[in-house]
């Protein structure tokens, strides 16, 4: 199991997998490769909206 933090590359990967803002599976895979590359700040704000977007979107 991936530890639950935007500094780990799978769990951030797998947030990006699992959004519904990101349905297109093209600006997934853009997303996914980015990842490595994206600044700890940047990663928890990315972490924070994709979050926010997937509570807002549960049953």
């Amino acid at each position: 199991m991936a530890e639950a933090s935007p500094e780990n590359d799978a769990w951030l990967q797998g947030l990006v997998d699992r959004s519904p803002v990101l349905a297109d599976a093209v600006l997934r895979a853009h997303w996914r490769r980015l990842i490595p590359w994206v600044s700890s700040a940047a990663r928890y704000e990315l972490a924070a909206i994709l979050l926010d977007i997937e509570h807002a979107c549960a049953p």
